[in-house]
């Protein structure tokens, strides 16, 4: 509560009356005391309600808008408490707010000074009895004296204003959605490339699959999955790494967190790895086990009962992940994960080998791998220069023996001793314009076996060869077993001394592509032209 002391020098700042030292204090007091702000504020707005009042009320009650009692020192004379202006001001508001709401009834015109103050007279107009006289105007807003900071101004209340007729708008229309953002797309480095795709292939997302061609990038977090049973498809990492997916096979998500993972739900696949990094090893987890892979060989099939894996070459390790057992599957090898099958490795019926371009290791100047989208792999070895090599004979001196030749392609693979292996080699005729009689041959030699079937070539000169002859026979590629110069054609087959790594060699005679060559236990017919080796449906 605001001392009466207080209150009266407000009232005094408010009439001018303070000397300018105080004048000088309140406004100090002002802007660090908010409740001696309020007061001030409070006293103007009673000077304005009393002015108002005193200006609506009969000539009789003329009460001046400002009054000032001076005493004859100058000094105001004390009003003693400020509760009476509260009561006077609350009934100047009910007033006005009567003379506002009544309309119709007719006011008085404003009160004159009268003679008794020193003035004239005022000249009182009766209103004509059929003319309502005009309601006075409201005063403009009255400006109160505040500190120097702020300027507050009072308005007078204003009647309400009667609420104007609400007319019905037209409802504008509602603003179209804005549309969604387009989420952003990561950008992913390609893990491998699909090398070819047949049948049914898909690419497997987490929204779905989509069907693929060769030349497709497979990203990190894809799968892959082949449908049918004439469906299958191959991968090509950038070191090198290749894996043939065989009919009705899904491969889940594939990654590249400390080394290549893939991941086999169902179905079969052979992979062909080179020596991995250090602690970068190649791995396919199946839900019953895990193989690790550093370089290698090797095959995997994969079902509800177990995985089995194969080995061709170098090693592998498979874990089962119901008890963390583990063995190390070496070439020639395979093991099978599966719950109440013991861990361990065991000889491997090897019924067939299959060698493509990526197994062969070329020497000298007269092969080469090319690409050639009709091969089997997309790849072929071709004869780097036109050759007409005379045909193996013990009395032609322009003969030279296989063994003599400085251009050599070589395959390593493991397989069995004491078994017959039929071969097989898909290659296709090279015609030379200008040149005529040439077949297309080879001459194939087994360091590690010895052929079960003599060569009608090589037998004359005692060489362990054979003469692989006539692919101008047909156009494209297509499958011969030896020499299909005779009728019936002679075919070869091979019987390795001893079991585990076996090597084949391979010399070029006359101009041919070379897709690859099959050994096989079980192939006793030629294989129809396109069928592309062992796990090839048109084989069954």
């Amino acid at each position: 509560m605001i001392p009466n002391l207080d209150l009266d020098r407000l009232r005094a700042y408010l009439e001018g009356e303070l000397a300018p030292e105080e004048e000088s204090t309140v406004e100090a007091r002002l802007k660090t005391e908010p409740a001696l702000a309020d007061a001030l504020i409070e006293l103007s707005r009673a000077d304005v309600v009393l002015a108002e009042w005193a200006r609506m009320a009969p000539p009789a009650r003329v009460l001046p808008t400002r009054r000032r009692l001076v005493r004859p020192s100058g000094r105001r004379e004390r009003h003693g408490s400020w509760l009476p202006l509260l009561v006077a001001a609350g009934i100047a508001m009910g007033v006005i707010l009567v003379a506002a709401v009544a309309t119709s009834e007719p006011h008085l015109p404003k009160p004159q000074p009268t003679a008794a103050q020193g003035l004239p007279e005022p000249e009182i107009v009766k209103p004509s009895p059929n003319r309502v006289p005009e309601r006075p105007p409201l005063p403009e807003r009255v400006q109160v004296r505040r500190p120097e900071t702020e300027a507050i101004p009072v308005p007078i209340p204003a009647p309400p204003p009667s609420p104007a007729p609400q007319v019905p708008q037209p409802e504008s229309p509602r603003p179209a959605p804005a549309p969604a953002p387009t989420p952003a797309v990561e950008t992913k480095t390609a893990l491998a490339r699909l090398e070819r795709a047949e049948g049914e292939v898909y690419a497997v997302r987490s929204e779905g699959r989509q069907p693929v061609r060769a030349g497709h990038d497979c990203l990190p977090g894809q799968g892959l999955e082949t449908v049918g049973a004439s469906s299958r498809t191959a991968i090509r990492f950038p070191d090198g790494t290749r894996v043939e997916i065989g009919p009705n096979t899904k491969l889940t998500a594939m990654k590249d967190d400390a080394g290549k993972n893939l991941g086999l739900e169902r179905g079969h696949l052979a992979a062909d790895v080179p020596k991995q990094p250090e602690g970068r090893p190649f791995v396919v987890a199946t839900a019953s086990g895990d193989v690790r892979v550093l370089g290698t060989r090797f095959s995997i099939t994969a079902s509800v009962d177990g995985t089995r894996v194969e080995v061709r070459e170098g090693r592998v390790r498979l874990t089962r992940r119901g008890d963390g057992a583990a063995v190390e599957v070496v070439a020639g090898h395979y093991a099978v994960a599966a719950t109440g099958v013991a861990m361990a490795q065991k000889p491997l019926p090897i019924d067939d080998i299959l060698l493509t371009p990526a197994n062969a290791t070329l020497s000298g100047d007269e092969w080469r791998v090319g690409k050639d989208q009709r091969a089997s792999t997309g790849l072929a070895i071709e004869t780097h220069r036109h050759l007409w090599r005379a045909f193996p004979s013990p009395t032609d001196p322009a003969y030279l023996p296989m063994r003599k030749y400085t251009s050599v392609v070589t395959y390593t693979f493991a397989a069995e001793a004491d078994r017959d292996y039929k071969v097989w080699i898909r290659g296709m005729y090279v015609q030379v314009p200008g040149r005529s009689g040439s077949h297309g041959s080879i001459g194939l030699e087994p360091v590690t076996g010895r052929f079960t079937t003599p060569c009608p070539w090589y037998s004359k000169t005692g060489e362990n060869g054979f003469m692989f002859d006539f692919w101008s026979n047909r156009a494209g590629y297509w499958w011969i077993g030896g020499n299909e110069g005779t009728t019936p054609p002679v075919w070869a087959s091979i019987r390795f001394t001893r079991p585990g790594t076996q090597t084949l060699k391979l010399y070029a005679t006359e101009p041919v592509l070379i897709d690859v060559v099959w050994l096989s236990a079980t192939q006793k017919t030629r294989p129809e032209d396109g069928q592309k080796g062992p796990t090839d449906p048109a084989k069954k």
